[in-house]
């Protein structure tokens, strides 16, 4: 993923210049380690609905967060 989304054409069509993407940059992991189980169910819908755009990745081997469980609740907060 950090290849695909470090690709020039990419980066521009994010529209992020020469920021480099970083699947998990220690400092956005230290800020949110005291939040790990915290509840998103409330938070998430209302950036959708103020227009907020997402990226919502899940591992296909990821036990703890799969890609189902996000599904299911994409699919119940649209």
């Amino acid at each position: 993923m950090e290849t695909f989304l470090n690709l020039k054409t990419v980066r521009e069509a994010l529209g992020v210049g020469d920021l480099e993407f970083i699947s998990c940059s220690g400092t956005v992991y230290h800020a949110l380690l005291e939040d790990w189980m915290k509840n998103l169910e409330v938070g998430i819908p209302v950036l959708l609905e103020d227009g907020i755009k997402l990226l919502v990745y899940a591992g296909e081997y990821d036990l703890i967060c799969n890609w189902l469980g996000k599904l299911n609740f994409l699919v119940l907060s649209h």
